[in-house]
């Protein structure tokens, strides 16, 4: 090869380098970016990992224990049916009939089911009657408020009642579910010493003691409880009359409904007071009533 021949060829190999270097400097920024990218499809892709960790979170109330928080994602159904309250064979049946009658999430009526048999027991009241007024007042919708000032499942007046829930934290409280049964419950227990028997306290109830009557209210809410006794036993439930009880006021007992959505299943997320455990409660109705002197009087009443 001549000297001209050689000059040629080392001037194409330069220009060959030339154009390379070029070419990545031009190349480098969209490389970089596809490594970026890469590595971040990576990173996302990556399995949860293997444990959940759980920590306490207490609670100030005296109702309130100790519940866990999953960090990762939402409950399962199964930690969830865990922590229900156990039922026994008469709440269960009375529990899925609440749920089938009044559209209640099943998890949420079994808190209801279990909070009235302990305030029952505790009151010396009968549970089926708790539930029944909650049946006729808010069926079973925790953040029901009629037009009166009425709150939550009992449906309680609470410029009238705001003193019992001073141990709840305040009238806020009316539609924490548990504490509205229980300051309910309190208030009907209270009637029944007063008054000696249930019709007569069911009328001071729906504010009518001072009325000729109650506008039905509180033959509505007996039969109620023939129905839930009925389906707590496992016998027929007898048929719901199809008009509603008016107040002695001569309104209707309807109530402005928040959170329920027409023809869904009401679920209301229970606050932490509703976590509480304490043993199962599964005396029956009848054993409840049995050992409380104080609802003798007005017994017969709600049976027959």
């Amino acid at each position: 090869m001549d000297r001209e021949q050689r000059i040629q060829w080392l001037f194409g190999v330069f220009v060959r380098v030339i154009g390379a270097i070029r070419l990545v400097r031009v190349s480098s920024p969209m490389l970089a970016g596809l490594s970026l990218a890469a590595a971040g499809f990576a990173v996302s892709h990556l399995p949860p990992p293997a444990t959940d960790f759980d920590f306490p979170l207490g609670g100030s109330h005296p109702a309130a224990s100790l519940q866990t928080v999953s960090l990762i994602g939402a409950p399962s159904e199964q930690a969830e049916s865990e922590r229900l309250p156990a039922l026994s064979r008469e709440q269960q049946n009375l529990a899925r009939f609440i749920t089938a009658t009044y559209r209640v999430a099943a998890s949420q009526t079994h808190w209801f089911v279990d909070h009235a048999y302990r305030t029952a027991r505790e009151l010396k009241l009968d549970p089926m009657l708790i539930l029944a007024i909650i049946s006729v007042e808010s069926s079973f919708d925790p953040q029901a408020q009629s037009h009166r000032g009425a709150q939550g499942l009992m449906q309680v007046l609470t410029r009238v009642h705001a003193d019992k829930f001073s141990a709840f934290g305040g009238v806020a409280a009316a539609f924490d579910p548990l504490a509205n049964i229980r300051v309910g419950a309190q208030i009907l227990h209270d009637y029944l010493r007063r008054d000696g028997s249930v019709e007569r306290a069911l009328k001071a109830y729906v504010g009518a003691a001072t009325l000729p009557d109650d506008g039905g209210y509180g033959a509505k809410v007996i039969f109620e409880r023939e129905r839930m006794a009925a389906a707590a036993a496992g016998r027929p439930v007898p048929q719901a009359p199809a008009s509603a009880p008016r107040r002695a006021d001569g309104s209707d007992e309807s109530v402005s409904i928040r959170g329920r959505d027409a023809g869904s299943a009401s679920r209301v997320e229970l606050p932490v007071i509703a976590r509480s455990v304490q043993g199962p409660v599964h005396e029956s109705a009848a054993e409840i009533l049995d050992a409380a002197p104080l609802a003798g009087a007005g017994r017969a009443a709600a049976d027959n």
